[in-house]
């Protein structure tokens, strides 16, 4: 899943990493996470860090994997200071079902939408 919203081409213009998605994954894991880069426009590290510093207490490898593992737990977590789970939710009700999942939504689909 990590791999699924991890935005190859901005991270690699981030890091001045020229590897292929596989090998880009890898570097943030290894040391992209550690240097406050950013996996994809949609998720601010050094931020996500800073909102929730108990990030690492479930054993992921980095702040977006413990943000996807709490989505997929339904625990409602911001990625970025400009995304608001509640505020998109709130905006279109249809996607209420969508629990904490409604950021992965907007990452996804809602602000290719508009």
């Amino acid at each position: 899943m990590l791999s699924d919203l991890f935005d190859a081409d901005y991270y690699r213009r981030l890091s001045g990493c020229d590897q292929g998605i596989g090998g880009l994954v890898q570097h943030f894991v290894a040391y992209g996470d550690a240097a406050g880069l950013d996996p994809s426009p949609y998720f601010s590290t050094v931020w996500y860090k800073a909102r929730y510093p108990n990030w690492a207490r479930h054993g992921a490898r980095t702040a977006f994997e413990d943000f996807l593992f709490q989505v997929q737990r339904n625990v409602k977590r911001q990625p970025h200071p400009l995304i608001d789970p509640d505020d998109y939710r709130a905006a279109y009700p249809d996607l209420e079902g969508l629990g904490a999942a409604v950021v992965l939504h907007f990452m996804r689909h809602g602000d290719g939408e508009g």
